[in-house]
């Protein structure tokens, strides 16, 4: 069952850019988007926490691991489709949530093929539409 949230586009810290480009992130990205990612991620802040959207709507899970004595850390994920508010333009995107974060737990980051901010036109404080695809390993 799909579940659906209103958001605020808010400038980010910077890094998202930095872990889609290491390797491991970068091929289990591809993977899951079926297709390169941009790197870089859209940041939304949500009415609530990433924890209350996990209890109504189940994510998949990239668990941590240990390579070369590094940590990578695991993140939760949905399938998902994105739009600025008031439009019909839908995106097919991950929305995810890194398991060591520094955002406040009421962000999501929302990666994609392309830069959804240049392609939806999106600014900070413009809201955006996000439909979660709960413990599904495909978009609807």
């Amino acid at each position: 069952m799909p579940f659906t949230i209103r958001g605020k586009v808010v400038s980010g810290l910077g890094e998202g850019r930095k872990y889609i480009a290491l390797p491991i992130y970068y091929i289990l990205i591809t993977e899951i988007l079926d297709g390169s990612p941009f790197l870089g991620t859209l940041n939304v802040e949500i009415p609530t926490s990433f924890r209350e959207i996990i209890r109504s709507c189940t994510p998949l899970q990239i668990k941590s691991v240990v390579m070369n004595g590094q940590e990578f850390g695991g993140f939760y994920y949905w399938l998902g489709k994105v739009r600025k508010e008031h439009s019909n333009n839908w995106i097919k995107c991950l929305l995810v949530r890194p398991y060591k974060s520094k955002h406040p737990d009421n962000i999501i980051e929302v990666i994609a093929e392309i830069n959804l901010r240049e392609t939806l036109g999106l600014r900070d404080n413009d809201f955006v539409e996000i439909l979660f695809a709960c413990g599904e390993n495909s978009w609807f």
